[in-house]
């Protein structure tokens, strides 16, 4: 039977990654093929739970905000300015519902874990050669004559070309790439694969695992900064230093956030800290900002339904506006305030938790894998109060 545990924990893996290569390469595609992956992992789960004569569940404080916040936003398609376009986001939303409790349910081992990131890993790098190496020589002789400048990044302002992909435009492949960084980065630094007990090949074959992963994460943050993300860019320096203030004991922690924090009425931090953040929240947003809020000042209780800010906001300002550039003003505005508590439960719950976890564990490779979990969660919210795609 264990055999047969693992080989489902496998092929449910490979479904998982079957899922975000059909969502990253072709993600116009019909509901009904981008299904196929949750539905066979479900069968999967079926016959594990089978196989071990109970139900393979096991239950995490999230699990009851994550259904009954499904369960509203099943509701919410009732009063939905776009009825059927609420349908599909919701489908969209369920489906990685199914796919939280199930990968957070069943028994994995090291060796699945390490074969998801390490699939994800290769994948990812392999997409990110394609799409940057076209443009390397002009991101080189820019380095090279000295004009490749933080300005780029911030303002826009030098003429480089922005990289992106079929899951979206260069803010949503930024984003992604953001996501697989702060992701993979605690498990590349923590890494502990499989062994317990150290010899001179076991550490050896860590040392070039870091090295190989240190090599990916450099080509993320090349797909993050050639993507020109700033948001992206922003939210990965931040994570990273959330690791870091991890790492120390919480009175040392506490008292760089007690330092960091009295340096903001230092004048020239504080110049420089405006600087940055005008670079990032520009003028239009500010204007979708005051607009958005409007919006959810008419229908605060229901919103527009999910998926419909574009519509609404096109019909009342004119402006095709694909969201509001801040995760939190985007729910309020299509789920209303009932759905904006229910999503800030959610996220504090993961950040509660993963930080409760991440204090307990002590072997080294959960332990990366929970922090990276962590810190990501952590940067996407950061991330998306200047924006909302992934």
């Amino acid at each position: 039977m264990l055999f047969a545990l693992d080989l489902i924990g496998f092929l449910i893996i490979a479904s998982f990654l079957g899922t975000l290569f059909l969502l990253n390469q072709f993600a116009r595609i019909p509901m009904s093929m981008q299904s196929i992956g949750i539905v066979f992992a479900l069968v999967l789960w079926g016959i594990a739970s089978l196989l071990q004569k109970q139900l393979v569940y096991r239950h995490y404080r999230w699990n009851g905000i994550v259904g009954c916040f499904t369960l509203y936003l099943w509701i919410a398609c009732l009063w939905s300015f776009n009825p059927v376009q609420s349908i599909r986001y919701t489908i969209v939303f369920t489906t990685g519902a199914l796919w939280l409790v199930l990968l957070s349910s069943y028994p994995f081992q090291k060796k699945h874990i390490v074969a998801l990131y390490g699939m994800m890993m290769f994948g990812a790098v392999w997409q990110g050669i394609q799409l940057f190496l076209p443009h390397a020589q002009i991101y080189y002789r820019a380095f090279l004559y000295g004009v490749l400048r933080g300005d780029y990044m911030l303002f826009r302002t030098l003429a480089f070309p922005r990289i992106e992909s079929s899951i979206g435009g260069s803010n949503s492949l930024g984003g992604w790439y953001a996501v697989l960084f702060t992701l993979c980065a605690p498990v590349i630094i923590f890494q502990n694969y499989f062994w317990e007990k150290a010899s001179f090949w076991r550490n050896f074959l860590s040392i070039l695992l870091q090295i190989l992963g240190a090599a990916c994460l450099i080509v993320f943050l090349f797909v993050v900064v050639m993507s020109g993300s700033r948001g992206s860019f922003i939210s990965v320096a931040l994570s990273l230093l959330l690791i870091w203030l991890l790492r120390q004991a919480w009175y040392k922690a506490f008292l760089y956030l007690l330092v960091g924090g009295a340096s903001l009425f230092v004048p020239s931090i504080r110049r420089g800290i405006q600087y940055v953040y005008s670079g990032i929240a520009d003028k239009a947003r500010y204007i979708i900002w005051q607009n958005s809020w409007e919006i959810s000042k008419l229908v605060p209780l229901t919103g527009v339904g999910l998926g419909n800010f574009q519509p609404v906001y096109t019909y009342l300002f004119q402006e095709p506006f694909q969201h509001a550039h801040n995760i939190f003003l985007n729910v309020l505005v299509e789920l209303g305030y009932p759905g904006l508590i229910g999503f800030v439960w959610l996220a504090v719950s993961f950040m509660v938790f993963g930080l409760e976890r991440c204090r307990q564990q002590k072997d080294r490779f959960w332990y990366g894998v929970e922090l990276g979990l962590t810190v990501t969660v952590f940067g996407y919210l950061l991330r998306c109060l200047v924006d909302y795609t992934i």
